[in-house]
């Protein structure tokens, strides 16, 4: 899934937001080489806001929001 938004964003002018929704083995924080917290389980139970959990990659238009 990560190729597939990194080959759409570099092809488009749209922005790509990947959601790792894999509690128990997400990836998507280990492929772009972040921290996996906060993650989208801190932003569902109110532990962080949306702004803190979306993480953006310059050289691409990807943003991504890790699990954990």
């Amino acid at each position: 899934s990560v190729n597939l938004a990194s080959t759409f964003a570099m092809s488009s002018k749209h922005k790509i937001i990947i959601v790792d929704t894999d509690i128990r083995k997400g990836l998507v924080s280990k492929y772009f080489k972040q921290k996996n917290t906060p993650g989208l389980s801190e932003y569902l139970s109110g532990m962080a806001t949306l702004e803190e959990v979306i993480k953006s990659y310059i050289n691409l238009q990807v943003v991504a929001i890790s699990c954990i």
